[in-house]
């Protein structure tokens, strides 16, 4: 009995040994490009507080994304339901991954291929004056996914997804204010910034 245990856990060590270094050698295959010029994470509307609140809650739908606000703060990572709980009463929105946001701009494996990205975000609304507020995109927890993986589940293994933490690349966080400039109407807003094709 003792044997068996003993063999059973080295057997997970090597598993997990195993996958790290599969993990290790994935890193090595990916590519990144650099954007020439970084998007705007936060943005100026020509509206009140009160008014682009209510158009968010009412009207943003991004795609693959569920829409939380300070309300249901227990749907959502911990780090997100704190900043929510923290915020004022209409100024701040999650915006919670129902599954890959899409294929990345900026990371690629080694064919060339866009890796799918995941990402939440938190969006806060700053009033500056009655006519004016600021909204500010801040990106939590963003991975692409760069393969398969087995991950013990007695008795058997499952496969899963394996992810690999990035930095945000600012695309996201702008397509974000983008679509919400056009529910608003406002004028003026700079193109997206993308990178070059290759």
């Amino acid at each position: 009995m003792i044997k068996t245990i003993i063999a059973s856990k080295k057997m997970l060590v090597l598993t997990f040994i195993c996958l790290e270094f599969i993990f290790a050698y994935g890193k090595d295959k990916l590519t990144k490009i650099e954007l020439e010029k970084k998007n705007p994470i936060e943005y100026v509307f020509n509206i009140s507080k009160d008014s682009l609140y209510k158009v968010i809650f009412n009207q943003l739908r991004i795609d693959n994304t569920m829409l939380w606000d300070k309300a249901h703060k227990y749907m959502v990572l911990k780090k997100l339901s704190v900043l929510l709980e923290q915020s004022e009463e209409n100024s701040a929105f999650c915006l919670m991954p129902t599954t890959y946001l899409g294929k990345s701009w900026i990371y690629f494996d080694k064919k060339g291929t866009p890796l799918n990205y995941t990402a939440w975000f938190y969006l806060h609304i700053k009033s500056i004056d009655g006519l004016h507020s600021q909204i500010t995109v801040t990106t939590i927890d963003s991975k692409i996914v760069i393969g398969k993986e087995m991950i013990p589940k007695p008795p058997h293994f499952v496969r899963k997804d394996k992810t690999l933490a990035v930095e945000p690349s600012t695309i996201e966080e702008y397509e974000i204010l983008l679509e919400i400039g056009k529910l608003v109407g406002e004028k003026g807003m700079p193109p997206l910034s993308l990178p070059e094709k290759k």
